[in-house]
């Protein structure tokens, strides 16, 4: 059984990145991850799966690939989001970009909207550890009723020289916090509290992980009541994808 710290200790990634995946899973965000190790995915996905609120319908992770989850399977899959309000799964693929080309390809066909329901999507390097973590951006209609297709967020990405996680949420901390529900300085406050944590218990070391589970569940209800985000007029468009663009090959 998995942890988030246990994958801090073992530098898989760093507190405040796991923070940051804690606040992101917890607040609904569908989750993809990505490397050539099927082992060390499913160990990473299965420290983040156990993070969604209980009250989520979804109750398994997938694995997608053309031996697993494939072509319509998959399409039906993504579409059901809507419903289960959540998606967990991994992929063999060794970056961000081949994922999506694999995805959009003849064997599956997703639209550009599709794919952005993937949500979070981090990537492994060969030694299990994170290599970058990104965020998939929706798309939303501007005031003006302009459909806007924004590129994918990068939140954090490891420096090849140093080996050092480098972290750029802060460029998208707003619309994390909407994407949450959570009023931004709230957010930011929950973040560095539970960086704390994770760092403590990294620091405890190999600790039972039920224990250490309970300690991060805890750590939620003495939270102070959430500040929620403050109302917005609505900018995503309803599923499915606009009119022309849910053409599929499966």
């Amino acid at each position: 059984m998995t942890t988030l710290p246990s994958l801090i200790r073992g530098d898989a990634l760093d507190a405040e990145l796991g923070a940051l995946l804690w606040m992101l899973v917890e607040g609904r965000t569908s989750v993809l991850a990505l490397g050539p190790s099927s082992v060390r995915r499913t160990e990473v996905l299965d420290a983040l799966f156990h993070l969604r609120p209980d009250d989520l319908r979804a109750t398994s992770m997938a694995v997608i690939g053309p031996d697993d989850l494939w072509g319509g399977q998959l399409v039906e899959a993504l579409h059901s989001v809507r419903a289960t309000d959540g998606f967990a799964a991994t992929m063999a693929a060794d970056s961000l970009r081949e994922a999506l080309e694999q995805l959009s390809g003849p064997g599956v066909g997703l639209t550009e909207e599709e794919l952005r329901v993937l949500g979070l999507v981090v990537v492994l390097d060969e030694e299990g550890r994170l290599s970058a973590a990104h965020l998939l951006r929706p798309v939303e209609r501007d005031m003006a009723g302009h459909l806007q297709r924004r590129p994918p967020a990068v939140l954090s990405a490891r420096d090849p020289t140093t080996g050092q996680l480098e972290h750029f949420a802060w460029g998208a901390m707003p619309e994390i916090a909407d994407r949450v529900d959570r009023e931004q300085a709230d957010m930011e406050r929950r973040l560095a509290a539970r960086a704390g944590l994770l760092s403590e218990l990294a620091a405890d070391g190999d600790g039972d992980a039920p224990l250490v589970r309970e300690r991060m569940a805890q750590h939620i209800r003495d939270e102070p009541p959430r500040v929620a985000a403050p109302e917005r007029p609505p900018a995503r468009d309803a599923w499915p994808a606009p009119p022309g663009q849910d053409t599929h090959t499966h």
